[in-house]
């Protein structure tokens, strides 16, 4: 018996827009439901800095691990929120992205970062110590920097026109 999950359809007609973190404007946080990105955010911003929430930076897998161990520090990656809702639209126009897992990133973060941009918006205000060992991903040598416009040129080019 296959999982309800499972769908019966050939798997070269589906497409997967695969974002890590959904960083943007909140349009309407009346409706926001469980929040997950923004929850993070507005966890770290009461300075609620728990070792759970410093477990979601650390190492999940193998090539995390190894990265953590080269760099000393972990990172995650963020796709605006706008960018993500373009990235589905023109998956959805084009058929030549069918079939495709487009994993969606602009840039990469870890908890360090998201206290020093706290620490610049309100410099009088006390947020929590940076976590040991964690450099800004800005001195992290990581694949994130440029933009994988060879993974997906079809939609690069519909995000360039908008």
């Amino acid at each position: 018996m296959r999982p309800p999950c499972v769908s019966t359809r050939p798997a070269k007609k589906k497409l997967q827009v695969v974002p890590n973190c959904a960083l943007g404007k909140v349009l309407l946080p009346k409706h926001q439901g469980f929040p997950t990105s923004v929850g993070l955010l507005k966890t770290i911003w009461d300075s609620h800095v728990t070792p759970e929430l410093i477990s979601m930076f650390t190492a999940r897998t193998l090539t995390q691990a190894i990265r953590q161990a080269q760099n000393d520090s972990t990172i995650e990656w963020f796709t605006d929120v706008v960018d993500i809702a373009r990235i589905h639209v023109a998956s959805l126009l084009f058929p030549e992205v069918q079939g495709e897992r487009l994993i969606s990133y602009e840039g990469c973060f870890n908890i360090n970062d998201l206290l020093h941009i706290f620490r610049e918006v309100q410099p009088n205000r006390t947020f929590p110590d940076d976590v040991l060992n964690f450099m800004l991903s800005t001195q992290v040598d990581a694949p994130c920097r440029d933009r994988p416009s060879h993974l997906f040129p079809i939609i690069v080019r519909i995000l360039n026109k908008s």
